[in-house]
């Protein structure tokens, strides 16, 4: 039982660390694109991601 309780408490240990740095990573985000915004150093370069489906999206506009 007490091995149970100990897991569990693990698990909860984990979650809170993993929202932790979810939350320091937006938190640096933002502040990049905050600083960005007021006309920084250099553009934000897009997330990996972001650039995929732009780019998806200029083909398809393309093709139209």
């Amino acid at each position: 039982h007490i091995d149970h309780l100990r897991e569990i408490a693990h698990i909860g240990f984990e979650v809170d660390h993993l929202i932790k740095s979810m939350e320091e990573w937006a938190d640096r985000h933002t502040r990049k694109k905050r600083i960005t915004r007021m006309g920084g150093p250099r553009p934000e370069e897009e997330a990996p991601d972001t650039k995929a489906l732009r780019l998806k999206e200029e083909r398809l506009k393309q093709r139209a």
